[in-house]
C-alpha cells in the first residue's frame, strides 16, 4: 500500500496542503518552521489515527481554526496504477 495524495487543511502549521506522493521516494527540504515535521504528522495521523507528538487532537488544529482536515489518497497494489482511498 503506498500513500499517493496528501490534503490537510489547518493541520498544525498548515493553512492548505493539497500534493501528490511518489511511490518510490519524497524528499521534504525547507526553513525551520516551514511544515516539514507537519506533513509527517499529518501522514503518521492517517495511518496511526494519533500523532505521535501529541494524543491531544486539540493541539494539532492551526491556532486560528477551529478544525483540521487530513486526507490520503492510497494505492493499494504498488503495481497497480489504480487509486483508492
Amino acid at each position: 500500500m503506498t500513500l499517493r495524495r496528501l490534503s490537510a487543511h489547518n493541520f498544525r502549521n498548515l493553512k492548505a496542503v493539497d500534493i501528490e506522493l511518489s511511490p518510490q521516494l519524497n524528499i521534504f527540504y525547507g526553513d525551520n518552521g516551514s511544515g516539514k515535521t507537519s506533513i509527517l504528522e499529518a501522514i503518521s495521523t492517517l495511518s496511526l489515527g494519533r500523532s505521535f507528538r501529541s494524543r491531544k487532537f486539540k493541539t494539532m488544529i492551526n491556532y486560528d481554526a477551529e478544525a483540521y482536515t487530513a486526507f490520503g489518497r492510497i494505492n493499494l497494489n504498488p503495481h497497480d496504477g489504480e487509486l483508492a482511498t
